[in-house]
Protein backbone atom coordinates (compact mmCIF):
# COMPACT_ATOMS: atom_id res chain seq x y z
CA UNK A 1 0.00 0.00 0.00
CA UNK A 2 0.95 3.42 -0.78
CA UNK A 3 2.86 5.48 1.99
CA UNK A 4 1.68 8.90 0.99
CA UNK A 5 -1.94 8.72 2.39
CA UNK A 6 -3.78 8.58 -0.86
CA UNK A 7 -4.22 4.53 0.37
CA UNK A 8 -5.16 4.91 4.00
CA UNK A 9 -8.36 3.80 5.68
CA UNK A 10 -10.34 0.78 6.82
CA UNK A 11 -9.18 -2.66 5.22
CA UNK A 12 -10.14 -6.43 5.91
CA UNK A 13 -8.10 -9.54 5.85
CA UNK A 14 -10.06 -12.65 5.53
CA UNK A 15 -8.09 -15.99 6.16
CA UNK A 16 -9.50 -19.39 5.06
CA UNK A 17 -7.56 -21.78 6.88
CA UNK A 18 -7.09 -25.23 4.28
CA UNK A 19 -4.98 -28.18 5.33
CA UNK A 20 -3.32 -30.69 3.05
CA UNK A 21 -6.18 -32.76 2.32
CA UNK A 22 -8.67 -30.05 1.23
CA UNK A 23 -10.48 -29.39 4.35
CA UNK A 24 -11.67 -26.24 5.61
CA UNK A 25 -11.51 -24.68 8.91
CA UNK A 26 -13.70 -21.54 10.00
CA UNK A 27 -13.11 -18.46 8.19
CA UNK A 28 -11.77 -15.27 9.92
CA UNK A 29 -11.74 -11.75 9.36
CA UNK A 30 -9.35 -9.10 10.66
CA UNK A 31 -10.00 -5.71 10.02
CA UNK A 32 -7.67 -2.96 10.68
CA UNK A 33 -7.38 0.61 9.89
CA UNK A 34 -4.23 1.88 7.84
CA UNK A 35 -2.78 5.17 8.82
CA UNK A 36 -0.02 7.04 7.12
CA UNK A 37 0.19 10.49 7.13
CA UNK A 38 1.23 11.91 11.07
CA UNK A 39 -0.89 14.81 12.99
CA UNK A 40 -0.50 18.64 11.93
CA UNK A 41 0.01 21.18 14.42
CA UNK A 42 -1.73 24.32 13.40
CA UNK A 43 0.44 27.09 14.48
CA UNK A 44 -2.27 29.73 13.62
CA UNK A 45 -3.85 28.36 16.96
CA UNK A 46 -1.20 28.53 19.27
CA UNK A 47 -1.66 30.55 22.54
CA UNK A 48 0.60 31.38 24.89
CA UNK A 49 -1.64 32.44 28.15
CA UNK A 50 -0.85 34.29 30.96
CA UNK A 51 -1.92 34.26 34.95
CA UNK A 52 -3.96 36.71 36.14
CA UNK A 53 -2.84 35.10 39.96
CA UNK A 54 1.12 35.36 38.76
CA UNK A 55 1.17 39.27 37.35
CA UNK A 56 0.41 38.36 33.87
CA UNK A 57 3.49 35.21 33.64
CA UNK A 58 3.26 33.00 30.81
CA UNK A 59 2.09 29.77 32.37
CA UNK A 60 0.15 27.35 29.90
CA UNK A 61 1.01 26.82 25.59
CA UNK A 62 -1.68 25.08 24.06
CA UNK A 63 -2.11 24.36 20.14
CA UNK A 64 -4.74 22.98 17.80
CA UNK A 65 -3.64 19.53 16.71
CA UNK A 66 -5.26 17.74 14.15
CA UNK A 67 -5.40 14.51 11.82
CA UNK A 68 -6.61 14.77 8.57
CA UNK A 69 -8.92 11.98 7.52
CA UNK A 70 -8.95 9.44 6.78
CA UNK A 71 -7.11 8.84 10.25
CA UNK A 72 -6.47 6.37 13.14
CA UNK A 73 -7.10 9.40 14.93
CA UNK A 74 -4.86 11.51 17.44
CA UNK A 75 -3.87 9.41 20.06
CA UNK A 76 -4.78 11.80 23.05
CA UNK A 77 -4.97 9.21 26.02
CA UNK A 78 -0.69 9.19 25.37
CA UNK A 79 -0.20 12.42 25.27
CA UNK A 80 3.29 13.13 27.46
CA UNK A 81 6.28 15.35 27.54
CA UNK A 82 7.30 14.39 23.94
CA UNK A 83 4.81 16.17 22.42
CA UNK A 84 4.93 19.30 23.48
CA UNK A 85 8.28 21.24 25.16
CA UNK A 86 9.17 24.79 26.14
CA UNK A 87 13.10 25.04 26.00
CA UNK A 88 14.49 28.13 27.55
CA UNK A 89 17.37 30.22 26.09
CA UNK A 90 20.12 28.03 27.78
CA UNK A 91 18.71 24.65 25.86
CA UNK A 92 16.92 23.22 28.70
CA UNK A 93 13.29 22.49 28.95
CA UNK A 94 11.49 24.27 31.43
CA UNK A 95 9.48 22.06 33.41
CA UNK A 96 5.66 21.24 33.00
CA UNK A 97 2.89 18.97 32.05
CA UNK A 98 1.64 17.97 28.51
CA UNK A 99 -1.92 17.52 28.36
CA UNK A 100 -4.92 17.75 26.10
CA UNK A 101 -8.60 18.76 25.86
CA UNK A 102 -8.94 15.06 24.37
CA UNK A 103 -11.07 16.71 21.21
CA UNK A 104 -8.84 18.98 19.27
CA UNK A 105 -6.07 21.14 21.46
CA UNK A 106 -3.05 19.74 23.04
CA UNK A 107 -1.66 21.97 26.21
CA UNK A 108 1.65 22.42 28.27
CA UNK A 109 1.07 23.51 31.71
CA UNK A 110 4.42 25.24 33.43
CA UNK A 111 5.24 23.67 36.57
CA UNK A 112 5.87 27.54 37.83
CA UNK A 113 4.95 30.06 35.82
CA UNK A 114 7.95 32.10 34.27
CA UNK A 115 9.42 35.24 36.13
CA UNK A 116 7.67 38.95 34.88
CA UNK A 117 10.90 40.00 36.27
CA UNK A 118 13.37 40.18 33.95
CA UNK A 119 14.94 37.43 35.08
CA UNK A 120 13.85 34.62 32.77
CA UNK A 121 13.47 36.99 29.37
CA UNK A 122 14.78 35.75 26.27
CA UNK A 123 14.22 33.79 23.42
CA UNK A 124 12.38 30.51 23.72
CA UNK A 125 11.58 27.86 21.44
CA UNK A 126 8.11 25.59 21.13
CA UNK A 127 8.86 22.12 20.21
CA UNK A 128 5.66 20.09 19.06
CA UNK A 129 5.41 16.53 17.79
CA UNK A 130 2.01 14.91 18.13
CA UNK A 131 1.15 11.30 17.29
CA UNK A 132 -2.14 9.29 16.06
CA UNK A 133 -3.06 6.02 17.45
CA UNK A 134 -1.08 4.46 14.03
CA UNK A 135 2.44 5.84 15.40
CA UNK A 136 2.32 8.27 13.40
CA UNK A 137 5.15 10.83 14.55
CA UNK A 138 5.97 14.42 12.31
CA UNK A 139 8.93 16.27 12.38
CA UNK A 140 8.71 18.39 15.08
CA UNK A 141 7.40 21.83 14.33
CA UNK A 142 9.23 24.47 16.21
CA UNK A 143 7.88 28.39 17.30
CA UNK A 144 9.91 30.29 18.88
CA UNK A 145 9.32 33.80 20.67
CA UNK A 146 11.16 36.50 22.77
CA UNK A 147 9.78 36.49 26.44
CA UNK A 148 10.40 40.38 27.44
CA UNK A 149 8.97 41.23 30.42
CA UNK A 150 11.48 44.30 31.22
CA UNK A 151 9.48 47.34 30.37
CA UNK A 152 11.56 50.02 28.05
CA UNK A 153 13.20 52.76 29.87
CA UNK A 154 13.14 56.09 29.41
CA UNK A 155 17.25 57.58 29.99
CA UNK A 156 16.31 61.74 30.92
CA UNK A 157 19.69 62.73 30.18
CA UNK A 158 19.56 61.70 26.57
CA UNK A 159 16.56 64.21 26.39
CA UNK A 160 17.38 67.22 24.07
CA UNK A 161 15.56 70.10 22.82
CA UNK A 162 16.80 71.07 19.38
CA UNK A 163 19.78 69.49 19.98
CA UNK A 164 20.57 71.02 23.90
CA UNK A 165 20.23 68.69 26.49
CA UNK A 166 16.72 69.15 28.85
CA UNK A 167 17.51 71.05 32.09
Amino acid sequence: LATDGSEDGVYTITVIPINASGRRGDQLSFTFFYDTVPPEVDLDTLQLITSQTAQNALSEISVVVRDEQPSSGIDWDEVDESWIKLIRPDGKPVPGEATSDKAEKLIFKLEVPLATDGSQDGRYKIVIAPKDKAGNVGGPVEYEFYYDTTPPVIDPSSLTINGKPLE
